[in-house]
């Protein structure tokens, strides 16, 4: 069954009021991680939103609190797709989504949550209505080569480290040493580093040339002895 069927179907036993077309059918768990990276302050509306945009063949998640970003990119499937760029509120999301459910987002502003037992929950008032040509181009900041050839040392502020650490730690993958590792790469003191970390989602096992991960920007400061 489809996810157009899925709809239909839950449309005609009363558990979601709605004809409206679907929008979006994505993995929950990297929105929930997403939700953590937006701006905490009103102040900041530009960037307090999560950012999912399409090119039709993938699809990439992205927050940003203006000093670290986070990315989650994946290609498109029957499953799990975008048919094009928007914003979604945060607070969609106030609550931990167990990694196993994905949400489907309906053009009227409705969102169904399904969970790994095949039940679903509904919110609404997921859109964010800024325009999306609003939100920064991340894309544009992400280094495409390292040289890791580091002539002096770099400094993170540690609040930053830590939300991405905890992060990690927390959702992510785990190696023989039964801790997930995070891997830095960058070119010099000044510019952008990308933290990387290898994750398990099911719902993109049968995908044997996709290896999920969650990207991380971070910006070293500058020390003044």
């Amino acid at each position: 069954m489809n996810t157009t069927d899925e709809l239909k179907t839950l449309e005609e036993t009363g558990t979601i009021q709605t004809k409206h077309p679907v929008l979006a059918e994505l993995p929950a768990f990297p929105l929930f991680i997403a939700s953590k990276f937006v701006a905490k302050s009103d102040v900041k509306h530009t960037i307090s939103v999560i950012s999912v945009s399409t090119t039709g063949k993938t699809v990439c998640i992205q927050a940003t609190n203006g000093h670290v970003a986070f990315r989650f990119k994946f290609p498109t499937t029957e499953k799990f797709y975008a048919k094009e760029s928007f914003l979604i509120n945060p607070k969609t999301f106030d609550k931990k989504v167990p990694k196993a459910h994905s949400i489907i987002f309906n053009e009227n502003n409705y969102a169904a949550f399904h969970d790994s037992n095949m039940n679903w929950s509904e919110s609404r008032a997921w859109k964010d209505l800024s325009g999306v040509e609003n939100y920064p181009n991340l894309e544009q900041i992400y280094p495409n080569d390292f040289s890791n050839e580091f002539k002096q040392s770099f400094s993170f502020n540690a609040s930053y480290l830590k939300l991405i650490s905890q992060t990690v730690s927390t959702y992510c993958q785990k190696n023989y040493y039964n801790d997930p590792v995070m891997t830095f790469n960058g070119n010099h003191s000044n510019t952008a580093f990308l933290i990387t970390a290898k994750v398990v989602l099911k719902e993109f096992e049968h995908l044997e040339e996709f290896a999920p991960k969650l990207e991380f920007l971070l910006m070293p400061i500058q020390i003044r002895e």
